[in-house]
Order: structure tokens, then sequence, then C-alpha cells
């Protein structure tokens, strides 16, 4: 089995050889929080920022953790931003329960950061603005999507794995391209059962990286940016 690095490098090589200047939404989605999904999105973001003419932005569907924010240092460094997310167009979230009077508060909830002096940027969902009655809703928007690609090249939508949250399969039609993350030594059952959960939301998989999870998280990604 080839190594993550040659894995995303062979990602990569797919997703530049159809972008052509129009940008690319792309996500990257697992079954099980153990398969790593999250590390394998950022190292392929980290890739593509140094390979892009203009920034990429790594955005985290984990709303409640903003775990790509934190993991990459947010709040420690000093970084440009918050930059308002929201294009100026509806976005892809609403809170539940939904008030008029907070739809401006509601639009700006996410924002992204540059990351150091990269041409990387993290998304962060502004959860101290989330009523502790409100739940975040997400669904299908192509309209935000095609906007982002506007300002990004590469756009990397790092989805929780399905065993905590579909939020992932809710916008999936919407991505240019979709990545699986799977176990190697996992029962074929699982990969399968991802597949298909993606293929019928209407999601295009163009590629699958292979994890083995005898490995450190480390060990997975080492060398693949």
């Amino acid at each position: 089995m080839a190594d993550i690095g040659d894995q995303l490098h062979n990602v990569w090589a797919a997703i530049s050889a159809n972008i052509r200047g129009r940008g690319a939404n792309v996500m990257f989605i697992s079954s099980n929080a153990s398969d790593g999904c999250d590390d394998i999105a950022c190292a392929f973001a980290k890739l593509a920022a140094k390979r892009t003419a203009k920034p990429v932005l790594l955005l985290d569907l984990d709303f409640v953790n903003n775990n790509q924010y934190h993991k990459l240092g947010g709040g420690k460094f000093k970084w440009q931003g918050p930059f308002d997310l929201s294009m100026s167009v509806k976005p892809f979230w609403r809170l539940i329960p939904h008030r008029r009077e907070n739809d401006d508060t509601e639009k700006k909830l996410l924002v992204g950061y540059r990351v150091g002096n990269s041409k990387l940027f993290v998304s962060r969902l502004r959860q101290e603005k989330v009523e502790e009655n409100q739940s975040i809703q997400i669904g299908p928007n192509i309209n935000y999507w095609n906007v982002l690609k506007g300002a990004f090249d590469i756009n990397v939508i790092d989805a929780p794995p399905l065993e905590y949250s579909a939020a992932g399969l809710a916008i999936v039609a919407d991505m240019d391209a979709v990545i699986l993350v799977v176990d190697a030594d996992a029962d074929p059952e699982n990969a399968i059962e991802l597949r298909d959960n993606i293929q019928k939301r209407g999601g295009n998989i163009i590629g699958v990286i292979m994890v083995e999870n005898n490995l450190s998280q480390n060990e997975k990604v080492a060398g693949a940016a």
C-alpha cells in the first residue's frame, strides 16, 4: 500500500488537473474517528497551500469543537483575522431556533484566520455567539460554495466522521470532489457503506485514502505535505 504522502500527492494531481483556474471544494470524510480523517485533511490542505496561486481554506465542519483551528495553533499565535466567511451570500448554516433579529449575527458565525505567513487559512465557528438553547443546522447551498471558490483556489472541507455526525452528508452534493478516508485493516463493508452513503446523496467520489490504524497519526501523515 502506498504511504499517505504518495496518496495525497495522487489526490492533488487528480484535482489540480481539473481546476484550471476555477477552484474546487474538496471534502474528506470517514466512517470513524480512529481513521484520522482530520489529520489527512489538514495534511492535504498544507500540501495544496504550497502549490496553489491563491489561498487555500481548511474548513472544519465540526462547528462545536473547531479542532482544526486549535490543532494548528489558533489562539496561541497572532494570526491575521478573523475574516468573514459568509461571502455576502446566504450561508449554508443556520441557527435553530432561528430568530430574525439575529440574522446578521447568524451570517457572520463562520470566520477564517491566516495560518502564519502561509497561504493556508483555517475556519472557526464563533460558538460564543450561539445561545445555550440553540444548535447549528447545515444544508445544501451550491451558491455559497461557488462564491467561496472565487476567494480560494482549494477549499478543503473536513467532515466529522459519520459515527458522530451526518453533517458531511448534508452538503456532499455541493462538493466538486469527495475523498474517502478508510481504515485498510477494517471490515471492507465499512468502506462500502461509506461509499454508498456518499453516492446516494449525489457525492462525486474521486479517490480513497487508505490508512493503517496500527500506526500513530504522526506516522500516517509523515511527509504528506
